[in-house]
């Protein structure tokens, strides 16, 4: 086999989509829109051995600061098929893997791939048509990103709506939630000295965001 069978394959999606990149840390072809919405492909190896992936259609709001991927808004294409590549099979994978990009995942990416239908989405009913996701409508990751999402498409009332549960009813248990928190404070308090100054703030959290995960954010 090939020394990294993945980089082929990551090589084959963005040659047969314009516009995407390829990051062989992560193993994901990828764009981002508006320096703001990361979408792609990610070859989820999780723990399997050598060969072995998962191929996940995914977007990430680049607006809540992390330096590592999360699948919130991610979809394992193929009905969550395991595949393996190896010298034998690497053709057929890829073309395989291309033809599952090409007929499930660029439909699934147009659905998550900007600010707004983040928003729109994530204030639907989860596992419905308008939002096919399977998250607990209390989710504080979610609720967490539409509220940043909608300041940042300045509808002030939604966006108050969800950092107001978050600063004030949410009731945070692990340090992780009450960084969450935390950040949502800071982004209430910027948002009351102006809608603009939460926003700055939040394209701030994405270039942090962007640097820290190693990408390279290009104009769509």
């Amino acid at each position: 086999m090939a020394k990294n069978p993945y980089r082929f394959l990551l090589t084959r999606i963005s040659e047969a989509n314009p516009g995407l990149e390829t990051n062989t840390r992560h193993h994901l072809a990828y764009q981002i829109h508006d320096g703001l919405v990361l979408s792609g492909f990610l070859l989820d190896l999780s723990g399997l051995e050598r060969g072995a992936f998962y191929l996940t259609a995914f977007a990430q709001p680049l607006y809540i600061p992390h330096d590592y991927l999360f699948l919130t808004y991610g979809k394992r294409l193929e009905s969550s098929k395991r595949w393996k590549i190896n010298d034998q099979t690497e053709p057929e994978v890829a073309s395989r893997v291309l033809e599952a990009v090409q007929s499930e995942g660029r439909s699934f990416l147009e659905v998550v791939d900007s600010v707004k239908k983040l928003a729109e989405l994530s204030e639907a009913k989860p596992g419905t048509r308008k939002n096919p996701f399977q998250w607990h409508p209390d989710d504080p990751n979610v609720i967490e990103a539409r509220a940043y999402s909608w300041t940042l498409v300045g509808n002030e009332r939604n966006a108050k709506r969800d950092l107001l549960y978050l600063t004030q009813m949410y009731a945070p248990r692990y340090d992780w939630e009450k960084e969450l928190q935390g950040r949502a404070a800071t982004v209430l308090r910027a948002m009351e000295q102006g809608m603009e100054n939460a926003q700055a703030l939040l394209r701030g959290w994405a270039e942090q965001s962007t640097a820290g995960l190693g990408l390279t954010s290009s104009p769509d």
